[in-house]
């Protein structure tokens, strides 16, 4: 397994701001495939939508975990595969819980008292 990457303390938040801004536009792409007729390919580009949000959410953990005096920042978990990965099932139960989630997310990432833009 490789080692945890290490990124400047700076660049989480414009990393954070770029995951959100590719989640949305995933998400996008995915309504107009599933509207389109393309549930297959809606589902594929969906969980790109749900890899890129987990992202997000990992490099948020390390920004609200380190300190401002920290040059670099360690981003636990990112390259990590988690077993669900492994079961079609477990994924398909999983995507439908971050789903629920990534809207709990996404509406505290954007309110006014997550103490972020």
């Amino acid at each position: 397994m490789k080692k945890p990457p290490k990124v400047p303390r700076w660049e989480l938040r414009n990393g954070i701001v770029q995951c959100l801004s590719i989640v949305a536009m995933r998400l996008g792409e995915a309504e107009a495939l599933l509207a389109g007729g393309f549930p297959t390919q809606a589902t594929i580009v969906f969980t790109f939508a749900v890899e890129e949000f987990g992202k997000a959410v990992l490099l948020r953990r390390a920004f609200e975990q380190s300190r401002e005096t920290d040059p670099t920042v360690v981003i636990d978990g990112f390259y990590d595969i988690p077993a669900w990965r492994r079961s079609d099932r477990a994924h398909r139960r999983l995507c439908g819980r971050m789903e629920t989630q990534a809207r709990c997310e996404l509406r505290r990432v954007g309110s006014p008292n997550a103490g972020w833009p």
